[in-house]
């Protein structure tokens, strides 16, 4: 679908959540439906963080002035907007911040997904160290197991 300045729009708008859905599960739901549009909206899903929402406005924090100014020249999206009303009803506008150098808490969700996906590897790691095939061709290589490459994904990525 195109707009009047031909250029591709999403085509379907969010569903509504519940009334009682929770800020984070909306803002959950809001990433969802940006990662699978256009690049723009998949880089608005990936590098940024809810703050919350407060006086009619979606408060989000990125770790990157470039994240941040891209997300502010996306406030400006018309359709975003709507959508966005659609999942926060009441929301009219955005901020977007610099998050803080020290903010462990507010990660995005690219850096969530990493630290999941590092946390899944250390646990393969040991696992693959203790498994006594593996102990033996360590020892008859005289080896180390330094790195593998997980074939599986942990559950619940975001």
């Amino acid at each position: 679908m195109l707009d009047n300045n031909d250029t591709e729009i999403p085509v379907a708008l969010p569903a509504p959540l519940p009334q009682g859905a929770s800020e984070e599960s909306r803002f959950h739901a809001l990433q969802a439906w940006l990662a699978p549009q256009r690049a723009k909206y998949w880089g608005a899903a990936e590098n940024t963080a809810l703050i919350g929402v407060d006086a009619h406005i979606l408060r989000i924090v990125a770790p990157g002035e470039a994240a941040v100014l891209r997300f502010k020249k996306l406030a400006q999206d018309p359709f975003l907007l709507r959508a966005i009303g659609i999942i926060f009803p009441g929301v009219t506008a955005l901020d977007a911040r610099l998050r803080d150098s020290g903010d462990q808490e507010n990660l995005t969700r690219r850096e969530t997904r990493a630290k999941m996906l590092a946390a899944h590897k250390v646990v393969l790691l040991e696992e693959a160290a203790a498994d006594p095939i593996v102990q033996r061709a360590i020892k008859a290589l005289d080896a180390k197991l330094v790195d593998l490459i997980p074939l599986s994904e942990p559950e619940g990525l975001p």
